[in-house]
């Protein structure tokens, strides 16, 4: 049977319809229910006619196409997996590769295909890039004491380092590193004050302040730019607000947990919030002004947004609240008894059985999966959708110049007996045996979906002004992934698996074949006709740079 992708854990699985919905802090998920692929949708097993059928006819297979041209390629050899002694290590942007190998008695770091010096260890987990990828540092041992390795430059031999951070634009690196039972905090090599202990550390995005976990007095505090706050018996989850403005961190204080914010212009003054339970870090919004966490009080669980409690409920749904784009509006999913309600700006909705996380779009609309009955719906700003057997994550559309809001586009996957569908604004779509997507276009003008009929896979492209009526199929393969567009939303890219081998098509070309794709559910385009991605064939990791002939597709 052919598979598709299944985009989140970049597995290769047969499509199956599955719905997996709540799973709230302080309860665990429903055992009842079942699991979902995220994006990958296959029809639920049952000849139930959903409430309302789609009128579209079913969707054929694609029709026979002339052999497919082959891409420009360049690939750079990155090293030798065959020599790689624990785990491989890429970079962010997907153009480099790192990992450790012995030499004889010793082990060195392989950085793109160049060996480094020869240690008497590499320390496990320390390798990392930068965020850019430019950047690379881990921690190697020489008999008995330890010293960073970043870009190459070594620092100062020490009893022990930890904690290695790269800043957000990998300008600044900060690490904690000492001797005996003393630590420090070095920030681009300058130490700060010793402590007898030091555990978390973290920058701010903009990389104007540092703050760590220190031990002081058999107690424990959070330090922010070299000054001490207050005293408590455990802190942790340290979490800097988007613009640097704001710290917050989970402390606890006697017998009570609580959330304590500080501004890093007023960094002694560290406000305590509403005590209580504690198990998720804080949330901020995008722009820093607002915070929000769910906190337990007694046997209630609430949600404190700017220091005001919300309503109580028997539980609260893991992964919110939630903050919209603007940072104005805020939804989370609360439990009373067995049924679950969101609440989007302080206004409850409709009771559900189930329910999935709070979705917001670019245009600031709020839509979630429910189910009731055993019948699914997606909610979008409280109204819900036709009924379903099965309804997917919903995906709104990039933010459209010149479009009010609500002006954005959405959609989801929902089956029909043993069918699949996508429905797009409202619109069901032709109906095939699995569905996987959709992707928009950065314009939002074309949608694009992979699908299984009989037994091929195929993507599907639309211009979303015409859907559902202008659907065109494209090649078919065994096995296929994700579709993502072109910056310009003239080309497609996505990964296939074939005999057991994998390649990339763009713009109805294909790559030559690999044994393995590395990260394959993140494929992007450089620029409208070029894309990159690692990969592994014959043990040789490689960089390969793909082109897109300017006429294809």
């Amino acid at each position: 049977m052919p598979s598709l992708l299944r985009t989140r854990t970049g597995c290769w699985l047969a499509a199956a319809g599955a719905v997996g919905l709540t799973a709230a802090v302080g309860q665990d998920a429903p055992t009842t229910a079942p699991a979902e692929p995220t994006t990958t949708a296959a029809a639920p097993a049952t000849t139930t006619a959903p409430t309302t059928a789609p009128t579209t006819a079913p969707a054929t297979a694609p029709a026979p196409l002339p052999p497919p041209g082959m891409l420009k390629c360049t690939e750079t050899v990155l090293g030798d997996a065959a020599e790689r002694f624990g785990q491989t290590i890429l970079s962010p942007d997907r153009r480099h590769v790192a990992y450790a190998a012995r030499r004889g008695e010793r082990f060195v770091v392989v950085h793109d295909g160049t060996a480094g010096k020869t240690y008497d260890g590499i320390g496990r987990g320390s390798i990392r890039f930068s965020p850019d990828g430019r950047r690379l540092a881990y921690a190697a041992r020489i008999g008995a004491q330890w010293r960073y390795v970043i870009d190459g430059e070594e620092t100062d031999l020490v009893d022990g380092v930890a904690g290695l951070t790269f800043s957000d634009d990998g300008k600044h690196v900060a690490y904690i590193a000492g001797g005996g039972r003393r630590r420090a905090v070095f920030v681009d090599g300058k130490p700060g004050k010793q402590y007898t202990g030091i555990g978390e550390l973290t920058l701010s995005p903009d990389a104007r302040h540092v703050a760590c976990m220190a031990r002081k007095q058999r107690r424990r505090i959070v330090v922010l730019d070299g000054r001490e706050g207050p005293m408590y018996r455990e802190v942790g989850g340290l979490t800097f607000s988007p613009d640097g403005r704001r710290l917050a961190y989970r402390a606890r204080k006697d017998d009570r947990q609580l959330i304590v914010d500080v501004s890093v212009d007023a960094p002694d003054d560290h406000r305590e919030g509403v005590p209580g339970d504690v198990t998720e870090p804080p949330v901020f919004g995008p722009r820093g002004k607002r915070l929000a966490y769910a906190v337990k009080r007694g046997e209630a669980w609430t949600v404190v947004v700017d220091g005001k409690p919300g309503p109580p409920f028997d539980a609260v749904m893991q992964g919110t609240p939630v903050f919209g784009p603007a940072g104005k509006r805020l939804a989370y999913a609360g439990r009373k008894g067995e049924r679950w309600v969101m609440v989007a700006d302080w206004r409850a909705g409709d009771a559900y059985d189930r329910m999935g996380g709070p979705v917001f779009g670019p245009d600031g609309r709020l839509a979630y999966r429910a189910q009731a009955d055993r019948m699914q719906c997606v909610v979008i700003d409280g109204k819900p959708s036709r009924l379903h057997r099965f309804a997917g994550s919903p995906i709104f559309s990039p933010a459209l110049p010149g479009r009010q809001a609500g002006g954005g586009h959405l959609a989801f996957v929902a089956s029909i007996e043993k069918k699949l569908y996508l429905e797009l604004d409202g619109k069901e779509g032709p109906t095939y045996d699995a569905v996987v997507g959709p992707s928009f276009s950065p314009d939002g003008r074309r949608v694009a979906f992979a699908a299984r009929q009989a037994d091929r896979c195929f993507v599907a492209i639309c211009d979303v002004a015409g859907w559902p009526n202008a659907v065109v199929a494209g090649r078919p393969y065994p096995r296929m992934g994700h579709p993502v567009f072109s910056p310009d939303g003239r080309r497609v890219a996505y990964p296939v698996r074939r005999d057991k081998r994998v390649l990339v098509v763009a713009g109805g070309q294909e790559s030559p074949e690999y044994d393995r794709i590395f990260q394959r559910s993140r494929l992007a385009f450089d620029t409208p006709t070029t894309l990159h991605f690692l990969a592994l064939r014959s043990n040789q990791y490689l960089r390969v740079e793909l082109e897109v002939d300017l006429d294809a597709p």
